[in-house]
């Protein structure tokens, strides 16, 4: 005890010095906590904003004093939802998921669906982004009758499971795809595997049920 004393009595400016850059390190990390907290929250009110701006409704007759967010013209809409964008941008970075999906559906509304695919295609590795990347890409290749690149991201959507996707909604959408180009086989067979992806209570699942009157209504079933 006495020998450890002394020890520390000796080195007690080196203990001293250690514990002072113990306690830097400490702060800094707080402080890289704390901005990052900030940061993340500010990103998050730059995105409902922009989410806001593209979902708001166009009404030539809105004279203001509505709780909701609306636009009297398309070009006035589409010039709030690239002014928040671009601030969006800034902040979260251009090459960030969300900046690059709305970027394609700006493209999209703007009548560019070439544009857009090209955009939103980096997104479909995403694991968070893949369901509605994938989504985007299909509906805009099949606005362009590329029916096989349509085909093959429908098909890609029957194998992603993620919290807010299911293999079911997968088969849905191909099923659906299917049904608008006329190909009731392939469009009854892909509504089959909603049940089955479904699992052991389909019965009660909204997308089985939704497949089932699917297929009624092909079979023409009242």
């Amino acid at each position: 005890y006495v020998g450890a004393l002394t020890y520390i009595t000796e080195k007690w400016r080196a203990f001293a010095v250690g514990f002072v850059v113990v306690l830097l390190l400490l702060a800094g990390a707080f402080f890289l906590w704390q901005n990052q907290q900030a940061k993340a929250e500010h990103n998050s009110y730059l995105l409902g904003q922009l989410m806001d701006a593209y979902g708001a409704p166009i009404d030539a007759a809105a004279k203001g004093g509505s709780s909701q967010l609306t636009f009297t013209t398309e070009g006035q809409r589409t010039q709030a939802v690239e002014t928040r964008l671009s601030a969006y941008a800034q902040s979260a970075g251009v090459n960030s998921p969300m900046a690059v999906y709305y970027k394609a559906l700006l493209q999209a509304r703007a009548g560019n669906p070439s544009g857009a695919a090209t955009t939103v295609s980096p997104l479909v590795g995403d694991t968070k982004l893949a369901p509605v990347a994938l989504s985007l890409r299909a509906r805009l290749y099949e606005g362009q009758a590329q029916w096989d690149k349509a085909e093959a991201d429908y098909k890609a959507l029957t194998v992603l499971n993620t919290p807010a996707w299911t293999q079911a909604d997968g088969w849905l959408a191909l099923g659906e795809f299917y049904q608008r180009r006329g190909q009731k086989e392939k469009a009854a067979d892909a509504f089959g595997q909603v049940e089955k992806t479904a699992g052991k209570d389909a019965g009660e699942d909204p997308l089985a049920k939704r497949a089932k009157a699917k297929l009624d209504e092909m079979k023409g079933v009242a």
